[in-house]
């Protein structure tokens, strides 16, 4: 009777042995592992985070604001002016500014190439 009792003690014991250490050594080695994927999850939503920071300090500075409305809207800062400048058409000939009777023959068209 005795060994019986001895055994179901050494039974139980084993029993508590096994649901104290090897039931939550698996629920922990889960938790570790969810722990590590969550901790690679914030270190990747904490670069992006802080590469968001930055743009928007660049985005709402005043200067780069001025840049966008020249650049993509065309806008011109007040008190300038704009000016198109167009291509030049293959039609197009300077004025000669003295006519060719009164230029000295020493005296050049502007625009025109020496030969």
């Amino acid at each position: 009777m005795r060994r019986r009792v001895l055994v179901g003690i050494a039974g139980a014991a084993a029993f508590g042995a096994y649901a104290v250490w090897v039931l939550p050594l698996r629920t922990i080695l889960e938790l570790d592992g969810q722990l590590r994927a969550d901790a690679r999850a914030l270190s990747s939503v904490q670069a992006e985070n802080a590469s968001l920071s930055r743009q928007l300090r660049r985005d709402s500075s005043v200067a780069y604001q001025e840049h966008l409305a020249e650049q993509d809207l065309g806008m011109v800062p007040r008190g300038s002016v704009a000016f198109s400048v167009l291509p030049s058409s293959p039609l197009y000939r300077p004025i000669d500014p003295v006519p060719t009777a009164q230029r000295s023959p020493t005296q050049r068209v502007a625009g025109s190439a020496r030969r």
